[in-house]
Order: C-alpha cells, then sequence, then structure tokens
C-alpha cells in the first residue's frame, strides 16, 4: 500500500435524484462530506439544563435535510411565500407529508452512507 492509493481521486458522484411529493422534477441531493456532517451535528447539540450536551435527533435529520437539499432552493423567498413558510426547514415540512418527508430522510441517510453501517462491519469482520 501507498500513499497514491488515498490521494483525491475525480470527484465521485454527488448529485442523486428522488421524485417526491408528486413534483413535476425531481429533488437534486447533494452527498455530503464529514465537514458537512459535523456542522449538522453541532447544530443539533445543545446544552441541556443539567450543563450536559443533550443531541437532538429530529433537528439532526432536518439539518441534513436542509444541507443536502440542492434543488428546489429552500432559500427561495418565492417558494417560501407560496408555502407561506418563513425558512427552509418550515418550507420543507409544509412542502412534504410526513411519509414523504421520511422517505426523503431514509434516501439522504443511505446516499450518505449512514445505512449501511452493518454491511461495513460485516466486512470489516472478513
Amino acid at each position: 500500500m501507498s500513499v497514491k492509493d488515498f490521494l483525491k481521486i475525480e470527484e465521485r458522484k454527488n448529485k442523486y435524484e428522488i421524485f417526491i411529493g408528486g413534483f413535476k422534477k425531481p429533488f437534486i441531493l447533494r452527498g455530503l462530506n464529514a465537514e458537512d456532517e459535523e456542522e449538522c451535528r453541532k447544530m443539533a447539540t445543545e446544552k441541556g439544563q443539567n450543563g450536559q450536551r443533550e443531541f437532538d435527533s429530529i433537528k439532526y435529520q432536518k439539518a441534513l435535510a436542509i444541507k443536502s437539499i440542492i434543488e428546489p432552493d429552500l432559500d427561495s423567498v418565492e417558494l417560501q411565500d407560496s408555502y407561506g413558510a418563513m425558512d427552509s426547514e418550515s418550507l420543507l415540512l409544509k412542502m412534504l407529508s410526513a411519509g414523504e418527508i421520511i422517505k426523503l430522510y431514509s434516501f439522504i441517510n443511505e446516499v450518505n452512507g449512514f445505512s449501511k453501517s452493518e454491511s461495513l462491519i460485516k466486512q470489516a469482520k472478513k
């Protein structure tokens, strides 16, 4: 093994599409790197009443979604106005049904490698 095995290669596929919510066009997502994920984790971690850090998994999943979605532009004032939303998070929640949100979150988790951990553990054991 040499250092050349770890040099940066051409950008891997980093855009994904999912048709969801009955829209004519797909949502376009990007895969997140570890730096992006860390930012989302920090946004979802707050000091609790006892002074210890508390992790909010719902806030984390929303942050991952907002950071992953390229299109539609969730920061578009026109799009937010059409749904009566004040920000990107509330817009996403108003655009999709509860089941569609779960489907989107699952897809985002898969794109970012979160749902592959069991198979990776099996590979590591070999």
